[in-house]
């Protein structure tokens, strides 16, 4: 009898799943893009990717465009559950002008999507340089007398 009641118990969670009632709220996407002296910064937070991606961030630079790349990239593969990543990027060393600033996503398998375009000044002067960082989803370490969630186990894999 308890067979049939675990087979029927997981009957249930797999029709809640399949009805999308067990989903986990998708990730409140934020872009924040500035100009900084003689420089272009775009703070990209809570931009959903697999989970078990990497994010290589990529600059390809034309004399008064300039097109920000976010690559989800896997050492193994992906795997079954999105998170929420925060990304910064930045140039500097630009000469003073109008540009046309792209930030595209390029998700596993797919063509690359366009995620903004804007038109930006930037002004004044500074030495060139290019930033990019992220933060892979979840917290990258456990506070204290806190059991760890999921996420934060699979960051702390990587």
């Amino acid at each position: 009898m308890r067979a049939f009641a675990c087979v029927l118990s997981l009957a249930a969670l797999l029709a809640l799943a399949a009805n999308g009632s067990a989903e986990w709220p998708p990730c409140d996407e934020e872009i924040v893009l500035t100009t900084p002296p003689g420089t272009i910064e775009i703070v990209h937070n809570n931009v959903e990717y697999n989970c078990c991606a990497w994010i290589d961030i990529q600059i390809a630079q034309q004399p008064f465009t300039i097109d920000f790349y976010e690559w989800e990239l896997f050492t193994i593969g992906p795997c079954f559950c999105l998170c929420c990543f925060d990304l910064e990027m930045a140039v500097g060393g630009l000469v003073p002008g109008d540009y046309t600033v792209r930030l595209w996503k390029v998700y596993y398998e797919v063509p690359p999507q366009l995620a903004g375009e804007w038109v930006v000044t930037v002004e004044g002067f500074s030495e060139p340089f290019v930033r990019t960082t992220y933060l892979p989803c979840g917290e990258t370490g456990t506070p204290e007398d806190e059991t760890a969630t999921w996420g934060v186990i699979k960051a702390l894999y990587r």
